[in-house]
C-alpha cells in the first residue's frame, strides 16, 4: 500500500491505527500540525492586496521593490506570489475607444449578441494588425 501511494511504511502504520481507532475522521490531519507560516497575515494580505496597485512612476511591481515597501525578503515576496498565482508582471489590458458614443455603441452590439432579430445571422469581425 506504502508504494501504491507513495509514502513511507510508517505513514500507512500511522494511518491504519488513526482509522482503527476513529474511523474516517482519525484521517483528518490534527490542527496545527505542518510547518508554521513564516510571515505575518498582515505582511501577506498587504502583498497580495497591492500586488495590482504599482508604486507612483512604475507600471508594475518587481519582488525587490515590493520587498522594500513592506519590509519583508524578495524571497518571501516572490513566494506569495507563487502560492496565489499572482504575476505583475504579466498585464493584460483592454483598449477602450475614445469615441464619444462608445458606450452606447458597445450596448448596442452586446444587445445584437444577446437578441438577435429572427432568422439573422450575427457575425464578428475584429480588426488585427498582426493577423
Amino acid at each position: 500500500m506504502a508504494k501504491a501511494v507513495g509514502v513511507s511504511i510508517n505513514t500507512v502504520s500511522l494511518w491504519s491505527k488513526r482509522f482503527d481507532s476513529c474511523g474516517l475522521e482519525g484521517l483528518n490531519d490534527e490542527n496545527g500540525r505542518g510547518r508554521k507560516s513564516w510571515l505575518p497575515p498582515e505582511k501577506v494580505r498587504q502583498v497580495i492586496t497591492r500586488v495590482t496597485q504599482p508604486p507612483k512612476g512604475r507600471t508594475r511591481w518587481s519582488t525587490r521593490r515590493m520587498a522594500a515597501e513592506v519590509r519583508i525578503s524578495h524571497h518571501s515576496v516572490h513566494e506569495i506570489w507563487r502560492r496565489n498565482d499572482l504575476k505583475p508582471h504579466l498585464v493584460r489590458t483592454f483598449k477602450v475607444s475614445g469615441d464619444a458614443k462608445f458606450e452606447e455603441k458597445f450596448w448596442d452590439v452586446i444587445g445584437l449578441y444577446l437578441n438577435p432579430p429572427d432568422q439573422a445571422l450575427v457575425l464578428c469581425c475584429d480588426e488585427k494588425s498582426q493577423c
